[in-house]
């Protein structure tokens, strides 16, 4: 089912403002150090064609409010992670063992986990010694469930809660979260555990799900697996601007579902800084994120470049 020009797609209608990291991104500095990693083995048209895409200003938006000391590692950190993903993951280079000593500190690291670590102890030297523990924690799960979701059954047929409870982990809006407030405490067990707080993780995560597979598309259109749900609706309905609409339509009625959740939540809850923070903060992310996937800045998904 081809993209056609005439499918409109537009960002959702977002209630909560967007705020990006103010902090100066060195390029050319940042480019050196991706050449050094040696991640693309040599090959310096894949390094430039993404280097080209610019993920460092989407880092910006993933990590808005981290102090400069610590977004400066968490630049290279989402790097690292985008190319393991996309370069390593997906073409099946490397598999759950290795993801599995990734994360020990102390384990014998090849020349990629030894990069990770560079980075990783740079970044708890800024970080909450707890929240540090649970990025590691968050990012291993995320890990091994890019390969659950490889073998995942999404067919044409998937309801959209069916699709974003088998896509929930592996898109790692959890783990992008722990890499966003690295820099205060852990919530509290009580506000963590809670099953609204719970409910509202739940939901951000449909809501980055429609984001992405709206500006995703065009690209995505040619992709065997139906990792996106405009496809898979668009299966369903014989229509693709159906499918766009559609995910338009459930990722705001979600965004209203959050702000009615985060008001039982806080009643519950009274003046409580804490929660607040964590709340507003998730908040930030989804706007973030709806606003840099349309970002004309931002080519990540621009069929035009």
């Amino acid at each position: 089912m081809p993209f056609a020009e005439s499918d409109f797609i537009c960002k959702l209608f977002c209630p909560w403002s967007a705020l990006k990291n103010q902090l100066p991104v060195n390029e050319e500095e940042h480019l050196q150090w991706l050449r050094e990693t040696d991640l693309f083995n040599g090959d310096e048209f894949a390094l430039l064609e993404y280097f080209r895409v610019n993920k460092t200003y989407m880092n910006l938006y993933l990590c808005p409010l981290n102090p400069p000391e610590n977004m400066y590692w968490m630049n290279r950190l989402h790097d690292f992670f985008y190319i393991v993903d996309d370069f390593y993951f997906e073409k099946n280079l490397l598999g759950k063992k290795w993801v599995m000593n990734l994360f020990k500190r102390n384990g014998e690291h090849d020349k990629i986990q030894k990069i990770f670590w560079d980075i990783a102890s740079e970044i708890e030297k800024t970080s909450n010694p707890d929240s540090f523990q649970y990025f590691l924690d968050t990012g291993r799960k995320w890990s091994m469930a890019v390969f659950s979701y490889n073998k995942a059954a999404i067919n044409s047929k998937s309801t959209f809660l069916e699709y974003s409870k088998t896509r929930f982990i592996d898109i790692g809006v959890e783990f992008a979260l722990s890499t966003a407030k690295l820099f205060v405490p852990p919530l509290d067990p009580i506000f963590e555990n809670h099953e609204i707080y719970q409910e509202i993780l739940f939901k951000k995560a449909q809501i980055i799900l429609t984001i992405n597979d709206i500006s995703s598309y065009p690209r995505e259109i040619s992709h065997d697996r139906l990792g996106n749900y405009v496809k898979v609706h668009a299966y369903q309905t014989g229509s693709i601007q159906c499918g766009l609409d559609y995910c338009k339509k459930v990722g705001e009625q979600l965004m209203d579902d959050i702000e009615k959740l985060s008001i039982q939540l806080k009643q519950i809850f009274q003046n409580s800084k804490e929660l607040d923070f964590h709340i507003n903060l998730i908040k930030l992310l989804i706007a973030n994120n709806n606003e840099c996937s349309f970002d004309e800045n931002y080519p990540r998904y621009n069929i035009h470049l």
